[in-house]
């Protein structure tokens, strides 16, 4: 009985983070549109802010995720706990970033270039 219940309460808590992840998948199939916009209007700000912004949501997406997860008890059992949360913290620099760069592209058209080109580097 007591593995039932596990069982059920690990399934309760997997379908209640499918929405987390349609959202993230969502996010992510949205990111070719403004990869075109940039392609078609390079020195454009808005088209950079918005491709910004959207890697931007999908990062926090991406990290909700993984906090709901590892809240929920979704990862594998052997997995260490520590470096799993010191994986989310650390995946909060890239939208942290993001919002920089489309703040300076705003601003300052090259500085955002530059940091978008050293988020991958990170």
């Amino acid at each position: 009985m007591i593995a039932r219940e596990f069982s059920v309460n690990r399934l309760e808590a997997f379908s209640d983070g499918v929405l987390a992840i349609v959202v993230t998948l969502l996010l992510l199939c949205f990111v070719p549109f403004p990869t075109a916009f940039i392609g078609d209007f390079p020195r454009n700000p808005i088209a950079l802010a918005l491709f910004a912004l959207v890697l931007m949501l999908s990062g926090i997406a991406f990290n909700l995720m993984w906090r709901y997860a590892l809240a929920r008890g979704l990862t594998e059992e052997n997995a260490v706990q520590s470096r799993i949360s010191a994986a989310i913290r650390r995946g909060l620099l890239g939208p942290l970033a993001y919002a920089l760069s489309g703040g300076a592209a705003l601003v300052f058209l090259p500085l955002s270039w530059l940091i978008l080109l050293w988020v991958p580097v990170f």
